[in-house]
């Protein structure tokens, strides 16, 4: 009986070790596809919701400029749960939870690009600008007391003028 575990033990173990590779190769595609821009605003802490294909480089440049911000809201949200406030979401608090590579300015200072993101913090809101290649400036902009975020566009590009979002999505 013992004899008959051994190769049922084998195949069990092959099988797993199957759907573990296939498991991986789905993630690592998954990775490679363009980034989210939500229609509609995320509930707070959670990502972007929906995935949206690019259609022109015009359109790629204000997706990067938007996925930043998001990227950048999901970490200031992830500080909040941690900590009840937004007041450590600040460029050194967001460092550790934020994707690397992006650059913070203070709130009177305008984006340079699209990974330098103006903010303005609060105990309670927490506001983001950042330009893209294309010249648009986006703002978005999380209450604590809200249940969802707001978002925008205008001018001057900074997390002050960023307090300022009131739309449900970009566009």
């Amino acid at each position: 009986m013992n004899g008959d575990r051994a190769p049922r033990a084998i195949v069990g173990a092959v099988v797993v070790g199957a759907v573990v590779v296939a498991l991986a190769l789905m993630v690592t595609r998954r990775g490679n596809e363009p980034k989210a821009v939500p229609s509609a605003a995320p509930t707070p802490g959670t990502s972007s919701p929906a995935q949206v294909v690019p259609t022109s480089k015009a359109q790629t440049n204000d997706l990067q400029a938007q996925d930043n911000l998001q990227n950048a809201l999901d970490a200031a949200n992830k500080i909040f749960a941690q900590y009840g406030a937004y007041d450590r979401a600040t460029p050194i608090g967001l460092v550790a939870y934020a994707k690397p590579g992006l650059t913070y300015e203070p709130a009177d200072t305008p984006s340079k690009g699209p990974d330098d993101i103006s903010l303005a913090v609060s105990s309670r809101t927490w506001a983001a600008a950042a330009i893209s290649k294309t010249g648009t400036c986006f703002w978005i902009k999380d209450v604590a007391a809200s249940p969802v975020a707001s978002y925008g566009t205008g001018e001057p590009c900074t997390g002050e003028s960023a307090l300022g979002a009131r739309a449900p999505g970009w566009g």
